[in-house]
C-alpha cells in the first residue's frame, strides 16, 4: 500500500482558471448592478403600465365608496399622473397659484370662497364635482412617470388622441369610465416594449402587449404603428 505525500498530493485551481471564474463573476456582477435599479423602481413601461391599471381601479373602487367622481390625471408634459376626486389637483394648484399673487390675504380669500362653494354643493346632488366631502391635499396621491417610458398617446371615446398636456380619465360614482386606451413603449428603444392600457365601462382596467384599439363592436384590435 503506497502513502501519498500531501505535499504532491493536494490539487489546487491553476491560475488560468482562477482568472476564469472571476470573470464569469464580474460578467454576473455587472448584469445584476444594471438590472437592480429597473427592477426596484418598476421603470419598464410593463411595470408603469400595471401602475396605471392600479390607480385606475383604486379611483373607481373611491368613487364607488364615495358616490362622487375620482379621476385619474396624466400630465404628459410634466410627467407625473394623479389619483384624486374629480377638480382636486386644479384646486389645489389654483390656492398655490393664488397664495403666490395675492400673498396670505389673498390665500385666505381663496380659501373662504372654497369652503363656501363646498357648503353650497352639500344643497344639490352633482355628481361631477366633490359632492357631501371635504377634498384635502391627502386626497391626492401623485406618482411619477420614469423617464424610460414614453406615452405614446390617449386615445378616449370619440377619437380624441393626446399626446400632449393633461388628460383626465373620470370614473363616475357607479364607478363607470368613457372607454380609454392609453398607449406606452420604452423611450429608449422606440417600437419595443409596447403596451396598452384598456379602461372600459365597470370593466377592471386590463393591460396588453402591443398598441390596441375597440373597434365597431367593441373589441380590441391591433394598431400597427412604425
Amino acid at each position: 500500500m503506497s502513502v501519498c505525500n500531501p505535499r504532491h498530493c493536494q490539487k489546487g485551481f491553476t491560475l488560468f482558471e482562477l482568472l476564469v471564474v472571476l470573470a464569469i463573476i464580474g460578467i454576473l456582477w455587472g448584469i445584476g448592478i444594471s438590472a437592480k435599479p429597473r427592477l426596484l423602481s418598476g421603470s419598464g413601461p410593463d411595470s408603469l403600465a400595471r401602475r396605471l391599471a392600479g390607480a385606475g381601479q383604486e379611483a373607481r373602487q373611491m368613487a364607488l365608496l364615495q358616490q362622487r367622481s375620482w379621476e385619474l390625471l396624466i400630465d404628459l408634459d410634466r410627467g407625473v399622473y394623479y389619483r384624486a376626486p374629480l377638480g382636486a389637483v386644479s384646486r389645489r394648484e389654483s390656492r398655490g397659484e393664488t397664495a403666490r399673487q395675492g400673498g396670505l390675504f389673498g390665500l385666505l380669500q381663496e380659501e373662504l370662497d372654497h369652503q363656501l362653494l363646498d357648503t353650497l354643493r352639500t344643497t344639490r346632488r352633482d355628481d361631477s364635482l366633490a359632492f357631501g366631502h371635504e377634498n384635502t391635499d391627502s386626497d391626492i396621491f401623485e406618482s411619477t412617470i420614469p423617464e424610460a417610458v414614453k406615452i405614446i398617446q390617449i386615445w378616449q371615446n370619440g377619437g380624441h388622441a393626446a399626446t400632449t398636456g393633461r388628460v383626465s380619465l373620470v370614473f363616475g360614482p357607479r364607478g363607470f369610465i368613457q372607454p380609454t386606451a392609453i398607449w406606452l413603449e420604452n423611450a429608449d428603444s422606440p417600437g419595443r416594449d409596447r403596451f396598452t392600457v384598456y379602461f372600459s365601462g365597470i370593466v377592471t382596467p386590463v393591460v396588453i402587449g402591443g398598441f390596441l384599439l375597440p373597434d365597431g363592436s367593441g373589441a380590441l384590435t391591433s394598431v400597427v404603428l412604425p
